[in-house]
């Protein structure tokens, strides 16, 4: 499992609570749900870990995997605590509709440019969001991404760079933008003549000066202008022999705060909670044990709020920002029966705990039972 601790012990859950003995229609269940996880959309794997750190907290026996709940329904985990048993819910932010499109888009153009590798290359671009067309909410316009990467893939001739014999660890598009003379191709800022007889490099850039230096790149350098990269959503890539011999083509996002891009993030992924929250609340779709002690568990990671379990670091999404989204949920549904919400990045025995101010008496906690969580 990748020498993963997290895996392994997910390993010992699958094995310890006798996952591939449950009945048919259960096991087609859960094979279903896990089967749709990737690396943003983690539900199975959290209902497993949180389930194994219960299971070495007080016991295998006082922990139940998927406990009917009354009069209807499935839960994910129920433990006996003391004298009380508490019914568990459990989630992860998965990629919302908007964002997997995205997404789908990136994964498109890489199997699109990977076969058009000539030699075995690793290739990596990295998008600034903010050039990219949104719509009027501030999300990405999906359908158009592909088209506009494709675009300037093309119209700056990028894959003559993949393919030429020279390999860059980082070539930064911005840097030809901000060339200062935007007709000029970036071969001739780096023999200007700023008068008979005197030729002047203003390439400060020493990748920029290979392109123009090596004769596979040269034919590049002499047509690219900082007119033609201005616009352009790439904002720099790499390039360089495969290591395992196999082509590779991947597109990241740049992360980067202050930013149009990181704000319109910081707004999705809070409502993205909200919602979360608000899905498990609704009365119409009970997903809670009335009469019980219920928790709402929500594993939820963004790198704007990176670190917020361990309560440390400076961040540009703080926790009280996220704790203002779980109670603005709470106050809509005023739903009696949870007792409390948990949020976590990756460790649960770290998750951040927020009651819930609506409880009825039977799912308060005690402050000792509030410690055992």
């Amino acid at each position: 499992m990748n020498g993963d601790p997290a895996l392994s012990e997910f390993e010992r859950f699958l094995a310890d609570f006798e996952i591939l003995n449950l009945p048919r229609d259960k096991l087609r269940e859960y094979k279903g749900k896990a089967a749709q996880n990737n690396w943003q959309s983690l539900s199975a794997l959290a209902e497993g870990l949180v389930a194994r750190h219960y299971q070495l907290k007080v016991g295998i026996e006082k922990v139940e995997f998927h406990p009917a709940l009354q009069p209807r329904g499935t839960g994910d985990l129920s433990v006996k605590m003391r004298s009380r048993k508490i019914f568990y819910e459990i989630t992860s932010l998965a990629t919302g509709p908007y964002e997997q499109k995205v997404e789908d888009a990136f994964d498109e153009i890489c199997r699109k440019e990977v076969v058009r590798l000539k030699k075995p290359r690793y290739v990596e671009l990295i998008i600034d969001h903010a050039r990219l067309h949104t719509d009027k909410p501030g999300h990405l316009e999906s359908e158009t991404v592909g088209a506009a990467l494709e675009k300037f893939i093309d119209s700056l001739d990028l894959r003559a760079l993949f393919n030429s014999d020279l390999f860059i660890r980082h070539l930064d598009l911005d840097r030809v933008a901000a060339l200062p003379l935007r007709e000029m191709t970036v071969y001739e800022h780096a023999h200007w003549k700023s008068q008979p007889g005197l030729e002047v490099n203003m390439l400060r850039d020493s990748d920029l000066a290979q392109l123009v230096e090596e004769e596979s790149t040269r034919k590049w350098a002499d047509k690219i202008t900082p007119a033609m990269v201005s616009e352009c959503p790439i904002s720099s890539l790499h390039w360089f022999d495969s290591t395992t011999g196999v082509s590779e083509f991947h597109i990241q996002s740049r992360l980067v705060h202050p930013s149009r891009a990181s704000e319109d993030e910081k707004k999705a992924f809070l409502d993205h909670i909200a919602r979360s929250v608000a899905g498990k609340l609704d009365r119409a779709k009970p997903q809670l044990q009335p009469g019980f002690l219920n928790v709402l568990v929500i594993m939820a990671y963004n790198w704007l709020s990176h670190g917020y379990e361990n309560q440390t670091g400076l961040r540009p999404l703080g926790f009280d920002l996220i704790e203002k989204a779980v109670r603005q949920a709470l106050d809509k549904f005023q739903n009696p029966d949870l007792s409390c919400v948990q949020l976590y990045e990756w460790n649960y025995a770290k998750a951040q705990t927020i009651q819930n101010p609506y409880s009825q008496e039977a799912s308060k906690l005690s402050e000792e039972e509030l410690q055992l969580l």
